[in-house]
This record gives C-alpha cells, structure tokens and sequence, in this order.
C-alpha cells in the first residue's frame, strides 16, 4: 500500500489512521464554537409572547415552548419529545431552571446526556429566535 508515495505495509497504515482519528477527536472538544455559543447568549431586545422551538436530540426531534414576558424568559415547557426515560428529566429541569434563572441561552450540557441537551438548548434558542426584535 502506497502513502504519501512511500510504500508502507497494512498495519502501519492502519496505526497512523487510528493516530490521526484519536488525535483530531482528542483536539476538538478544544476548539471554540464560533456559530453556536454566539448567536444567541445574553437575552435582551425580545418580544413577550409564546414561542415554539424545535431541536434534535438523542431520540429525535423535540418540540419547546417558551413563555416571553417583560424582556424575560419566565417558563420553558416541553412540548413533544422521544428522550430515553431517565435522561430527559434532568435535562429538562435543571437546563430551564438554569436559563430561568439567568437568563442566558449559553448552559452546559448535562452530564451522560448531552445529545439530550443539547437538542433542548437548541429547541429553546430557535424559540427565542423568533421572538428577536430584528432593527
């Protein structure tokens, strides 16, 4: 087998792809998000009202609701998910008390759940994406 012109056999081939791919997998938790985190962080400039927003997680699409009021975020409500049991309580609970609480769409995802999380914080940013003032 032939790389980068030099003829090699199998096995070494195949260490320096598991190499590569553990490295590049070892460097990317590292790399700052430059899309994500700053679209929507700090809430402010929003219309009060009620908002729908989708996102994916580990068991599919799930569906949120945020109530807008008074510039804040006062509730987030689940409307529609397939989350495994056990995962998505905590998730639910503690990412929108968190966001209640501070007001900031930039949370952590919980630990053993983060497909989970994740597809909830991005249900609740394209909620409150459609309730951006746009000037």
């Amino acid at each position: 087998m032939k790389f980068a012109g030099r003829k090699i056999d199998s096995n070494k081939y195949i260490i320096i792809c598991l190499i590569l791919f553990f490295g590049i997998y070892a460097v990317l938790p590292f790399v700052p998000s430059s899309y994500d985190n700053q679209l929507i962080g700090s809430i402010g400039n929003i219309k009060d009202g009620l908002y729908k927003g989708d996102g994916i997680g580990f068991g599919g699409n799930m569906e949120v609701e945020v109530n807008i009021n008074k510039n804040e975020i006062k509730e987030i409500k689940i409307l529609n998910h397939r989350e495994t049991s056990g995962y998505w309580e905590e998730v639910f609970r503690e990412i929108s008390k968190e966001i209640v609480e501070t007001q900031n769409l930039n949370e952590d995802a919980v630990s053993g759940a983060t497909a989970t999380s994740r597809g909830f914080l991005n249900a609740v940013k394209d909620a409150v994406s459609k309730s951006l003032y746009i000037n």
